[in-house]
């Protein structure tokens, strides 16, 4: 019994967890802030609207202008891009 109530506590933690979805973001801007540093201007598709976001990141090649962005159901203005190494 007590095996089962710590299943279904553990089951109810991870579905009232955040949600993270991924999909492709299109980079709008690339440019060098006053550090050196390569300021990434992108834009992605939730919930049928483009959000519009931008990352700080050192300043290296990034062959694409599309890359996978990771951000939050609920708030999709929370948004991450995964860089290729």
């Amino acid at each position: 019994m007590k095996t089962l109530l710590v299943i279904l506590t553990v089951s109810a933690l991870f579905a009232c967890g955040k949600r993270e979805s991924r999909t492709t973001a299109y980079i709008t801007q690339r440019r060098l802030d006053t550090s050196g540093r390569l300021v990434l201007t992108y834009r992605f598709m939730a919930k049928d609207t483009w959000v519009w976001d931008s990352m700080r990141v050192d300043n290296r090649v990034i062959p694409n202008d599309s890359l996978v962005v990771l951000f939050s159901s609920e708030n999709p203005l929370k948004s991450r891009l995964e860089l290729p190494r």
